[in-house]
């Protein structure tokens, strides 16, 4: 089966649900988001895991998106060795500072719930590909475009 990839970072795909169907073809949703949590009203709830040196993304300090993914990605949470949590459909993963991607739990609701042995349930996940940038995904894929 043919893939087709899109970028879901691109600003005319921002803010609405968008979903593809091509016959005949795998459609893969690419790039990676910060997914943030209003810390006016979540702060205290998300506090707690800087123990587990998990520090939650809150609106109020909003980093750069530090890399590019295959498929998309929506970052929630860094810790101190430079990496990245982040959910891929509902699955939580890890990116670790070499770009290296592994699941970590099968939902957001069982990472929190297992917070504090998060590093001892990573399985290194070989379908998903990290990129510095768009544009060095774009060296190995072509992306194609949908007028919406």
């Amino acid at each position: 089966m043919d893939k087709i990839y899109v970028d879901m970072t691109k600003p005319k795909y921002n803010n609405i649900a968008v979903g593809f169907y091509v016959k005949d073809h795998e459609v893969i949703p690419c790039g990676t988001v910060i997914q943030h949590v209003d810390a006016d009203k979540n702060s205290d709830k998300y506090v707690d895991f800087k123990q587990y040196d998990i520090r939650f993304i809150m609106d109020d300090y909003m980093p750069e998106v530090p890399f590019y993914t295959v498929p998309y990605t929506e970052l929630i949470a860094k810790d101190s060795k430079g990496g990245w949590f982040g959910l891929i459909d509902k699955r939580v993963c890890y990116f670790s500072s070499k770009f290296e991607c592994f699941d970590v739990a099968e939902s957001l609701d069982e990472f929190i719930a297992n917070a504090e042995s998060w590093r001892s349930s990573l399985v290194f996940r070989s379908d998903v590909k990290v990129y510095d940038s768009r544009a060095a995904a774009e060296k190995e894929i072509e992306f194609t475009e949908f007028d919406i």
